[in-house]
């Protein structure tokens, strides 16, 4: 008796993981337009004013110069679901770029890791030199 409620457990978890993967709800969002990610932002952080946004090569994720002297925020596609942060120097324990890849280490156990893939080598090292920007520098 307990080895068939086991195993129709079993069944039932494996048939619900397969339905919700058929109708497409295990999909990993993306961002069609930089529009679409700047909106994504906007809607957990309102109240931030966004001068420059760029996204990713695969459009899971995106970055964001803010207003605020050295804000900047981040957004990625977490399964179905966006994360968005606005996050300054101090949140940062470590930051480089390889190619056309921009790295973020944060202090922040829950999402200790933000890595982004840029279209050029170039828009990459535009951004690095962003996040490593000291308060009160001029921007470029």
């Amino acid at each position: 008796m307990f080895l068939t409620l086991v195993i129709f457990s079993a069944i039932a978890i494996a048939g619900v993981a397969l339905l919700l993967n058929a109708l497409g709800f295990s999909r990993t969002q993306t961002f069609d337009t930089l529009e679409s990610a700047r909106n994504a932002f906007l809607e957990e952080n309102p109240d931030a004013q966004i001068l420059k946004a760029a996204l990713s090569s695969d459009n899971g994720a995106a970055v964001f110069q803010l207003a605020d002297d050295n804000s900047r925020g981040v957004l990625k596609a977490v399964g179905k679901f966006n994360l968005a942060k606005t996050i300054t120097g101090a949140d940062i324990s470590q930051c480089r770029h390889d190619g056309e890849t921009l790295l973020l280490r944060f202090h922040d156990y829950a999402d200790p890791e933000f890595k982004i893939t840029f279209p050029t080598r170039e828009e990459a090292q535009q951004w690095y030199a962003l996040f490593t920007m000291k308060k009160g520098q001029a921007d470029a």
